[in-house]
């Protein structure tokens, strides 16, 4: 901790990340690249200037820059600043011509793509949309580089429409997507691709190693999990078994990461060692290992947990080769500091983040605790290692996995002694498999060895996952929170290191500042009232809080997934009952429900809001003028056709209109 507060670096990093922070998020700057380079240079200048004269000024101006390099890497990165940015062009649009990239999950009715438009009629454009082809025998023929050419009006990725639920949209736009196209088959042509990229090369390898698979009667989970640690390919795991490793603490294992390429680097040093014999041997070994572990990072996507893990091993490696012994430390902050002027949009991937937490938490936390437990023995020493490096990875990530994930599975430990020192030869005997499947017969032995290796590992999975009283769900953590608890992790260490008393003051003054947090965080759940009309297709649902009891009407049978994770996020008692009655109260508001009978009698009521449900038979100029409602409220459950005639109704009457199928949930607090 000490030699990294010392590093120059460490303070330049801080200051990139920071100004691609505040870009992303304010867009400040939006005066041009050209402008924006001119002040880096004027900033440059001023820096070599002042080297020789005033220090600060120097290291201020240095800070500054580096601050502003953030900036504009964000700004440069950020495709919709460009003029010819697709959307720039008004509609309506002819032809669009675009490459596809990437295939994602499909759902149940459309297989999904992100493609680059490089051309909008006969005009050159930039720019990445996700495009929804429905499905059809001929769409499984796309592949990654071919041609798509389509017509079609873009429209914005929508935000969700409940509370707590994922924003599909926010997760797009810090990949540089804003928009989506659906598609049908008659509304596209494809044009095959016949021009070599290193991309198309790893998808149709990919192809080609799952079609070989196939051939050798391995389970559906077996290829999936093959496809997860070998290819980088996560879109076939099921969703139980997915949830199987979330909730054992093993969901890292099914993304390749610095575990992964490790482990790697370890077999490569092994296959290569014979190069040390010559002279500059090591150099040699070294380089053609930087070589490979770029192969291989390509070869699975490129992902952020890959690229970071491949990143930091090549600037150990080259640090090697120039005979300099690098803090791991000094490594990670290189290759971030690297990583982030090549791709910023890294710095908001979850991935990304744990990954960098869990090894800066393997470097500082991992000496402290191997001392708390002194053996001699081979066997009780690798034992302890590997339980040291467990909860060092915990300890380092634990703040951010509960912020994002919402729980914490307590035997992680457990899973790791069993999984992982297996889990070098699972990743031996699957290369071997994928090599001799694309130009050999693989021997039935090995193929039962890994099938069996699998099998097993995926029900050690399982019956960790079944031991739900270690698994803490339903925990909610805000960002002020997050923030306070890795100041306390960063200051416990500091003082652990130092061996000082007075910074342990600093300490307890943050512990008392985050129960502050949670008391005030627990107060307003207690004190807020509020009523929320949920958006569901053809249903009905509102939660109406009052205090410590949530009350929730509804009339769709089994509790919907929104609902769980409303009452997860809300933190109180939650009662439910199967119909909807015809009159609230929040406050001073009454909100009248009128449903598919049309009856309402609430003459003696003013300046009510109406929620219409059910697509109800009522004449709405007649009640509007009857009643003068504050607002006419319309839910998931009423007809389309319906709801378009009163919106029409509503804006000729100057009376407010809420759609809750456009604009999402209603919530009156």
């Amino acid at each position: 901790m000490k030699k990294l507060l010392e590093y120059i670096p460490f303070y330049l990093l801080i200051c990139l990340i920071a100004g691609i922070y505040i870009q992303y998020h304010t867009n400040f700057w939006s005066f041009g690249i050209a402008k924006l380079f001119f002040f880096l240079s004027i900033l440059i200048t001023i820096s070599f200037l002042c080297k020789n004269a005033k220090k600060v000024i120097f290291i201020i101006s240095i800070l500054i820059t580096s601050f502003f390099v953030g900036v504009s890497t964000i700004h440069i990165k950020t495709l919709k600043n460009y003029t010819t940015f697709y959307n720039h062009k008004k509609p309506p649009y002819f032809l669009n011509y675009a490459r596809v990239t990437h295939s994602l999950k499909a759902n149940k009715y459309y297989n999904k793509y992100i493609i680059e438009l490089f051309k909008i009629d006969t005009r050159k454009v930039v720019g990445k949309i996700l495009v929804n082809l429905k499905k059809d025998s001929i769409i499984d023929s796309i592949e990654i580089g071919d041609i798509i050419i389509f017509k079609a009006n873009y429209k914005e990725i929508p935000l969700p429409k409940n509370p707590y639920q994922f924003n599909y949209k926010n997760y797009l736009a810090k990949k540089d997507i804003y928009h989506q196209v659906f598609l049908e088959r008659k509304q596209f042509g494809i044009i095959k691709s016949t021009s070599f990229s290193f991309q198309k090369l790893s998808y149709l390898l990919h192809k080609k190693i799952t079609s070989s698979l196939l051939k050798y009667n391995l389970s559906k989970e077996v290829i999936s999990i093959t496809n997860a640690l070998l290819l980088g390919k996560k879109h076939g795991i099921s969703k139980k078994l997915r949830e199987d490793y979330s909730n054992a603490g093993a969901i890292h294992i099914l993304a390749i990461s610095g575990l992964h390429i490790g482990i790697i680097l370890l077999i490569i040093n092994k296959v290569l060692f014979p190069l040390t014999y010559l002279k500059n041997g090591k150099i040699y070994r070294n380089i053609s290992s930087i070589i490979l572990l770029w192969f291989f990072a390509y070869f699975v996507g490129l992902s952020a947990s890959v690229v970071r893990a491949v990143t930091m091993g090549s600037f150990l490696l080259l640090g090697e080769c120039l005979k300099r012994k690098i803090q791991i430390e000094h490594s990670l902050l290189s290759s971030m500091f690297v990583l982030l002027l090549i791709h910023p949009f890294y710095l908001f991937e979850i991935g990304f983040q744990l990954s960098y937490l869990a090894v800066f938490s393997i470097a500082w936390f991992y000496p402290l605790i191997k001392k708390l437990w002194h053996t001699k023995t081979y066997v009780t020493r690798q034992f302890r290692n590997l339980l040291a490096i467990s909860f060092a990875i915990q300890i380092g990530t634990l703040p951010l996995a509960i912020y994002y994930f919402n729980q914490f599975p307590s035997l992680f430990f457990i899973t790791n002694l069993l999984i992982i020192p297996f889990l070098g030869g699972i990743l031996i005997i699957g290369f071997l498999i994928i090599i001799l499947a694309l130009f050999y017969p693989v021997p039935n032995s090995i193929i039962t060895l890994y099938n069996t290796a699998i099998c097993w590992m995926n029900a050690i999975v399982n019956w960790i996952a079944k031991q739900e009283y270690f698994l803490f769900k339903e925990i909610t953590m805000s960002t002020v929170q997050l923030i306070g608890w890795y100041l306390l992790i960063i200051l416990t260490l500091y003082c652990l290191q130092k061996k000082t008393i007075k910074k342990w003051r600093i300490i307890f003054a943050i512990i008392i500042l985050l129960q502050a947090s949670y008391l005030h965080k627990k107060f307003l759940f207690e004190t807020n009232n509020k009523l929320i009309v949920f958006y569901k297709k053809k249903k009905t649902i509102i939660a109406q809080k009052k205090g410590k009891l949530i009350s929730i009407y509804h009339n769709i049978g089994d509790k919907e997934r929104l609902l769980k994770t409303y009452e997860n996020n809300e933190e109180t008692t939650v009662k439910y009952w199967n119909y909807i009655p015809p009159l609230f109260f929040i406050g001073s508001k009454k909100i009248a429900v009128i449903d598919q009978k049309g009856i309402y009698n609430i003459e003696e009521f003013h300046n009510v809001i109406v929620l219409l449900r059910n697509s109800p038979k009522i004449n709405l100029e007649r009640l509007i003028k009857t009643i003068c409602p504050d607002k006419i409220v319309v839910d998931g459950s009423n007809y389309k056709s319906y709801s378009k005639r009163w919106k029409q109704t509503c804006y000729k009457l100057k009376t407010p209109f809420y759609d809750i199928r456009q604009n999402g949930a209603f919530i009156i607090k």
